[in-house]
């Protein structure tokens, strides 16, 4: 939780789950980030479930800097923590998961560098050392290893 923030001040807690804004069931996190950037700094009601009990909180979105210092949203100053969830495999189903996945990213690769010749993409839009290091800063100061997992996803090197 970011401190002196519209969350921190409500008194939202790291596990809580935000399950509905404005009565509304919340389908992911960019849906909720989206309806603040139409409510601006109108209040809104936030439908929280904290262990067994489901909570509501009144609570006003503030215009502040986003992870790029030249953007700016309205937001509530909480991070989204993905739900993680740890699988043990037998060894062959592992191997045929992990072929599988480096399959469908590789195959990913390829389709970006024809798009690259095909001029149907940007080479602005492809993230260099500096992008890459960027990326791994951010996610080196979040908690656990689903950032540092994500930021790897989005820009493998």
């Amino acid at each position: 939780m970011e401190a002196d923030t519209p969350a921190a001040h409500i008194g939202l807690k790291e596990d809580d789950k935000i399950v509905a804004l404005d009565g509304k069931p919340l389908v992911s996190i960019e849906a909720m980030i989206d309806r603040l950037q139409q409510t601006k700094d109108t209040p809104v009601d936030l439908t929280v479930l904290r262990g067994n009990q489901t909570l509501a909180f009144h609570v006003t979105p503030v215009l502040s800097t986003t992870e790029d210092p030249k953007e700016q949203k309205y937001r509530l100053g909480f991070l989204n923590k993905e739900d993680t969830i740890v699988k043990r495999l037998p060894f062959a189903q592992a191997v045929g998961l992990s072929l599988q996945e480096n399959r469908k990213y590789s195959l990913l690769l390829l389709e970006l560098a024809k798009k690259l010749v095909q001029g149907k993409v940007s080479p602005r839009m492809v993230s260099g050392p500096i992008g890459i290091a960027q990326e791994a800063g951010y996610a080196a100061q979040q908690k656990g290893w689903d950032a540092v997992v994500g930021a790897y996803l989005r820009h493998p090197a």
